[in-house]
This record gives C-alpha cells, structure tokens and sequence, in this order.
C-alpha cells in the first residue's frame, strides 16, 4: 500500500506532490475539521502569542520529551532524571491569510530554519546581554514575522492549535495552494496591519505574563 501511494505521489509536480495526502484548506476552515487533520494552507507570520511557557521548552537528554518539573532535579514524562535538559523551541504564533487568522505552533526545526539560531545559541545570547527572561521574547523572534510561507500542519480544532509539521518559501508551492483553496468570500473585520515590532510586543507579553502568573 505504501509503495502505491509513493509511486502516485512521484507522478505529480513537486508543488503537488507537496499537498498529497494533505489537502489544501483556508486558514479559516482549519478550526472546522471534524477531527484531527493534516493539511497544507498558506499564510503570513505576524506576532508571537504570549503561552504559559514562554518561547521555549525544557526537554530530556536521554529520551527528547518535555522535561514536567520546573526545578531541579528535572525529570520528564517518563520519569528520567535529567541534571542538564536541552532547550528546545516551542513557540505559538498568530498567522494570518486573506484576513482570517489562526494559533500555529512552531517547533524547534522549523524556528532555527527561519531564525538561524538554536534556542540555547538565543539563551546564552540574551544571558550575556543581561535580559533573559523565558517570558520575554528575544527580537530574534521578528526574524519569524512577514514572511508568507506554504504550510503543512496538523489542525487540532478541539484545542484550536494548528502544529507546524513544515512549511516551504518557494513560490511555485505558494502559488499552487493558492491556486487549490477555495476562494473565501466570508472576510472577518481583521484590520490588516503589519506584523508588532518588538517593542510593542515585549510590552504585550509582559503584560499578559503577569496576567497568566
């Protein structure tokens, strides 16, 4: 089975074979899926979304998953014990297309490709500079911002998340997408504006921080 569909996928263009097994959908109908799905959209990064564990996570050395203890001795989901967990990128963002908008989640891969830093390079950066703070989120970030990107995700309406799986910069894959969703006539009074600048936003995040704490 898995041979057939590998040898469907092969016969389409590389913008096709982009969007097999995910379909194309509008940022606005993400929230609509009956269950879980994975799909492939379009749309532009505009501003981080401020969450409860600030622009990064604390993950095990020996198995990768998300470190539960918020000091030491740190231990994961599995019970290891972990002196020194590695920090890894997790960051929500609000993406925007045709004025709707949706929360996608950026992972550690696909920030480092777009920001150009791994999350400890950024700590140990915003350390020497005398402002670390996990809530308060490094200008690095904007480097994320006002580019439109070809998206693959998986949208889990019933936590109104989207998770970034990947995404493509190419036009030609942009382009096709575009091309396959279908025109939504239903706008949404979403001011377009460009993406926060990082002042803006560090005061934003500050404030919804204190809130959260």
């Amino acid at each position: 089975m898995q041979s057939s569909q590998n040898s469907q996928a092969s016969q389409y263009s590389v913008p096709s074979r982009y969007a097999f097994n995910a379909p194309p959908k509008h940022i606005s109908e993400l929230m609509s899926c009956a269950n879980d799905e994975v799909v492939t959209t379009v749309g532009t990064p505009h501003h981080v979304l401020t969450a409860k564990h600030g622009w990064f996570l604390l993950t095990c050395a020996d198995c990768k998953k998300q470190i539960m203890t918020t000091s030491p001795p740190y231990k994961c989901s599995k019970h290891h014990v972990t002196p020194d967990p590695q920090i890894k990128y997790k960051v929500h963002v609000e993406v925007r297309f045709q004025g709707h908008k949706a929360e996608f989640v950026f992972w550690d891969r696909e920030c480092q490709q777009l920001i150009g830093k791994t999350a400890e390079e950024l700590k140990t950066i915003m350390i020497e500079a005398g402002e670390f703070d996990r809530h308060e989120y490094p200008a690095a970030l904007d480097d994320m911002m006002g580019k439109e990107l070809a998206f693959k995700v998986k949208a889990q309406p019933h936590y109104k998340l989207v998770l970034v799986l990947n995404y493509k910069t190419e036009e030609a894959i942009i382009q096709y997408l575009k091309d396959q969703i279908p025109s939504n006539e239903i706008t949404s009074q979403l001011i377009v504006e460009p993406p926060l600048s990082q002042e803006r936003q560090r005061r934003s995040s500050r404030a919804d921080a204190r809130v959260s704490r």
